[in-house]
């Protein structure tokens, strides 16, 4: 059943959102109004198309993977059933009183699996005997291990925006020790770069897109780095 939600002003100049398609931005907002009391509904994308996009040629199953993949929603199983939570929804949303309370389990509940980016119905699962191994297959990752990789990435990188949205896609790709290690390494040098340090450094990639490309895997010109890093102490020295 459909329900009034707030939008905010504010909504309109989130860059978080600008990077998505417009039809992504639209489907966000009408997600909501499928969404119960807690911001939680069920993942059933042929529906959401029936209730927000009768008229519309979309693919409403990637769209919902894209908003999933940038942190602004979790699709998740419960209860034998395909779930999606909105996790800024208290922040955002004040519903009625007299509404009802959810029915649906959240997706921190025990026995609740999450999935960042939950392929379309009969898309293959996640190998069980995989689940908690780090990306180099070596040995158990901890839920706390990798949170504290993610905030020593997060410390190095230097624009720091949209951390749930980057923490977010740190989980899908589970680093371990070396391979953090070596984003930030990539990190610290192509920092050093002149198009990272162009006009206070308006060309440094969000976080979540620095990630999401595999952006530590690019090639920085040694030459250029330097050429950067002289720029910015004859800079300081000027200053």
């Amino acid at each position: 059943m459909a329900r009034i939600r707030s939008i905010k002003p504010d909504f309109f100049r989130n860059e978080q959102l600008a990077e998505l398609p417009f039809e992504d931005r639209l489907l966000f907002i009408g997600l909501w109004t499928q969404a119960d009391k807690a911001g939680r509904l069920e993942d059933r994308p042929k529906r959401l198309k029936g209730e927000l996009f009768p008229y519309d040629d979309l693919n409403i199953d990637a769209g919902l993977g894209r908003l999933a993949n940038a942190g602004l929603i979790v699709r998740y199983e419960g209860n034998s059933q395909r779930l999606i939570a909105i996790p800024t929804w208290q922040k955002h949303q004040q519903p009625h009183v007299k509404e009802a309370a959810s029915s649906l389990p959240a997706h921190g509940e025990h026995g609740v699996s999450i999935v960042v980016a939950l392929g379309p119905p009969g898309a293959s699962t996640p190998d069980p005997d995989q689940e908690g191994k780090d990306q180099e297959g070596k040995g158990r990752s901890t839920p706390h291990a990798l949170r504290a990789r993610f905030e020593r990435f997060w410390a190095f990188y230097p624009r720091k925006v949209g951390k749930d949205a980057a923490w977010a896609i740190w989980q899908r790709k589970a680093p371990g020790d070396a391979l953090a290690e070596q984003m930030i390494a990539a990190v610290q040098q192509q920092a050093r770069s002149p198009q990272w340090q162009r006009d206070g450094g308006t060309y440094i990639p969000h976080p979540r897109t620095w990630l999401g490309q595999g952006r530590w895997q690019d090639a920085v010109d040694p030459a250029g780095a330097d050429d950067g890093l002289n720029g910015l102490r004859r800079a300081v020295a000027d200053a």
